[in-house]
């Protein structure tokens, strides 16, 4: 990947953060880990983010049709366990996962990024910086900072401060 990656974000971390020293400003910084990230998405919440997103309903409802029905046994010594439903979580292994993860993902970032509460270096704007199942938050207040964290109250539940 040509932008986006662990290096680009340390790189913006890194000059965040040296401009908040140089300039004597503050920076607020948050490394969030998404609790089980890939495994907790409920399938309700994909689909929705998935029209969100723009995708036609034909698209849509094959990707439902990929996640209907999905369940899954536990084998003990005593045997298998009846079925258990599985309602949330993206499928490992599958190539479209990371996308649909991804899409998931996005109103969260958006709704973050309308708040304009990031921290200001070089003229542009630095909210959140997202990579797989991490996001890190920057701000240049206390106030807000606690804004980035409170934009979604369904979505605050999921984040564990790493």
């Amino acid at each position: 990947m040509s932008v986006h990656s662990c290096c680009e974000h340390n790189f913006a971390l890194q000059a965040a953060i040296a401009d908040a020293r140089h300039s004597r400003r503050q920076c607020c910084i948050a490394w969030l880990d998404l609790t089980n990230a890939f495994g907790s998405v409920p399938h309700e919440t994909i689909f929705t983010s998935l029209q969100w997103a723009g995708l036609n309903e034909e698209a849509i409802s094959v990707i439902r049709r990929l996640y209907a029905i999905n369940t899954t046994n536990i084998r003990s010594h005593q045997g298998l366990t009846p079925e258990i439903s599985i309602q949330a979580g993206v499928k490992q292994g599958c190539p479209l996962s990371p996308i649909i993860f991804n899409l998931t993902m996005e109103p969260v970032i958006r709704a973050i990024l309308q708040l304009g509460s990031g921290y200001s270096l070089y003229r542009r704007s630095i909210d959140v910086l997202a990579y797989a199942d991490n996001l890190t938050f920057l701000s240049e207040s206390p106030e807000g900072f606690q804004a980035m964290l409170e934009c979604d109250p369904r979505w605050r539940k999921k984040l564990e401060v790493s």
